[in-house]
């Protein structure tokens, strides 16, 4: 098994304070990382090579050897997904190891070693979230948009929203209770906000009715009824704006977050802070959006 390969101490200590720097950059899982780095090294101890000695040519020959290896806990070879895993935990490692000044050079920055096979995330272009925008009828339509894409709620987050959480001095939005229980606050840029408030000021005082009593009051989106607008009517308004714009694609609220977290990807923000800006739990949710081209949705 890979947990038992002998390495050196010094290796072993090299491969906990790579964990201990996952851990201090968000990842909540770091030692998963761990077996292929461990197998890795004991591959080139075997062969007397060292790190600062290992190049492209050497983990290309790693990734054939991992493409033929054996299963160890089945029969057969190594899932595409399991290669893929191996390396991605080689690439940050050796990122790791160039960090610190380790190594001069990152000899896994120059290779591509393709993708596993993952469903592809819908994501609109920038032009198209500028024709969702340009195709609203209310100041509510521009305002749900700017919630999904704009703040990237999830559907219960945007159905659990109240007033007291959208603080326009501020410009703070805060999700109380996201998934998770998680708490996070969300920047609202000049748009978000200036839609937020015309919805606020302009629309939503004649949404207020007789339906319109206690808790339903402190909802800061309303429904035609004056009642709380949840993640039913919020997709009806939606697909109402996406029919308008003449968008083909198959895609849902929720899109609209995978959306946000690529052009905010692809704009040069870290992937730490992307990943408190949508309130994942695990940073390796938030890669999730590092598997598409960025460079088709730069702002």
């Amino acid at each position: 098994m890979i947990k038992d390969l002998p390495i050196s101490i010094e290796s072993q200590a090299r491969i906990t304070q790579f964990i201990r720097h996952l851990k201090a950059k968000g990842y909540q899982r770091p030692e998963s990382f761990a077996a292929g780095v461990k197998e890795f090294i004991y591959r080139i101890e075997q062969q007397s090579i060292s790190l600062a000695a290992v190049d492209s040519e050497f983990l290309k020959s790693h990734y054939e050897y991992l493409s033929s290896r054996p299963n160890q806990r089945r029969a057969g070879a190594l899932s595409e997904s399991t290669i893929h895993g191996y390396l991605f935990s080689l690439k940050l490692f050796f990122n790791y190891l160039h960090q610190i000044g380790f190594l001069i050079e990152d000899p896994m920055s120059v290779l591509s070693f393709g993708k596993s096979a993952v469903t592809p995330r819908v994501v609109l272009s920038v032009s198209e979230i500028n024709l969702l925008y340009g195709v609203c009828q209310t100041f509510q339509e521009s305002a749900i948009l700017s919630l999904f894409y704009g703040c990237g709620l999830r559907r219960n987050e945007a159905g659990q929203l109240n007033i007291r959480d959208v603080d326009f001095k501020s410009s703070w939005l805060y999700v109380r209770s996201g998934k998770g229980k998680k708490r996070r606050v969300i920047p609202m840029t000049k748009r978000i906000q200036s839609d937020l408030s015309n919805y606020y000021y302009e629309e939503r005082p004649g949404q207020i009715n007789r339906e319109t009593i206690g808790k339903e009051r402190l909802s800061f989106m309303l429904n035609c009824r004056g009642r709380r607008m949840k993640g039913n009517t919020y997709w009806k308004v939606f697909k109402s704006i996406l029919e308008r714009s003449g968008i083909s694609k198959e895609v849902s609220l929720h899109h609209l977050r995978h959306s946000v977290a690529t052009h905010l990807l692809a704009s040069g923000l870290s992937i730490e802070m992307v990943r408190d800006f949508l309130g994942h739990e695990f940073i390796e949710t938030t890669q999730i959006y590092t598997r598409v081209d960025l460079s088709k949705y730069t702002l």
